[in-house]
Parts: structure tokens; C-alpha cells; sequence
């Protein structure tokens, strides 16, 4: 992902080695920095690779098979609670739209009807009727739960009065030990 390549990223994952913080960075790659491709811009394969380099654990994943991801990350917080120190995760995820109006999309007919099969959200419910645990009228009730809940908290985001600026900057920085 793009943001791997970015100075930020770098400081964050050296600092967290350094450190040997229990923290598990997540970065979701869908391979393109807005229209540039990640082969493009780094010279390792994927962004979990860049870890090497920080002497951090680094894994990549299929970021669109929910029970991979989850496996994946429930190792890696457990370890690092442990005290095994940091971990990159990256999960390889395919983009369904265009990142921005202002850049096109440059892939092809056929490489978007790719990932639209490979969209999570159906795929894992074909999984979930697979094995039982999801027919039409639990989803059709999973749906307009879920819309209800965002329709909800739009709503109290709406009527909510705006914080004083003070605000911002509360609970950005833990207290010195």
C-alpha cells in the first residue's frame, strides 16, 4: 500500500521494534498507491517484507477471508501481549471502486469483475450458508439491523454539538510512567 511508503510508516514500525512495543500494526494493501502499483514503489514483494528489515515479525494475508484474518491477528496479539514486541500485518485486499474522482480506474473490465468475486462480504456469506449458519431471512435481519445502526449513529453524529477545540487534543498522549 501506498502508506508503506511513507516516512511515517517507517518511524512508526522502527520506534515500535526499538521499543519492542505490544502493538500489531495493520496495513490493508490493495496494491495501488492511489493509480501507482506496489511493484512500483518498493523493491520487496509485499509490505509484510518490510518488517525484515526491523527485525519485526511480518505476515501477509488474505485480507478478504475474514477467518484468516482474525487467526492471524488473534496470534499476533497474543504474542505481542506475551511480550514478543511488534507485528506487521498485511492483508491483500482487492479495491472495489476507484480510490479517488480524480484518478480513473486503469484496470481492466475483467480485472474488476475479479474483484467483485473476490468481495469479501459475499464471499464469506456463501461460506456461512455453506456451513449453516446463514439462510435468507437471518441475513435479510443482519441487513436491516446494521442499516438501522449506522441510520442511528448518523443521526446522533448529526444532533450532537460540536466540541470546544480544546477538546482535539485530550487523550492524545498517555502520561509519562
Amino acid at each position: 500500500d501506498g502508506g508503506s511508503s511513507k516516512a511515517d510508516f517507517h518511524e512508526a514500525l522502527n520506534f515500535a521494534a526499538v521499543q519492542q512495543l505490544p502493538v500489531v500494526l495493520f496495513c490493508e494493501n490493495n496494491g495501488l498507491a492511489i493509480s501507482v502499483p506496489f511493484d512500483k514503489q518498493s523493491p520487496v514483494a509485499r509490505v509484510a517484507d518490510r518488517a525484515v528489515g526491523y527485525h519485526v515479525v511480518g505476515i501477509s494475508v488474505d485480507g478478504a477471508d475474514p477467518l484468516q484474518v482474525y487467526r492471524v491477528m488473534r496470534e499476533a496479539v497474543e504474542a505481542a501481549r506475551a511480550g514478543s514486541g511488534p507485528a506487521l500485518i498485511e492483508a491483500r485486499v482487492t479495491r472495489l471502486g476507484q480510490h479517488t474522482s480524480q484518478v480513473g480506474d486503469e484496470r481492466s473490465p475483467r480485472e474488476v469483475a475479479a474483484a467483485r468475486r473476490a468481495d469479501p462480504i459475499p464471499r464469506f456469506a456463501r461460506y456461512l450458508r455453506h456451513v449453516g449458519l446463514l439462510d435468507d431471512s437471518r441475513e435479510h435481519e443482519l441487513e436491516q439491523r446494521a442499516e438501522a445502526e449506522v441510520a442511528d449513529a448518523v443521526e446522533f453524529a448529526r444532533q450532537a454539538p460540536m466540541p470546544p477545540v480544546a477538546r482535539a487534543f485530550q487523550d492524545v498522549y498517555s502520561p509519562p510512567k
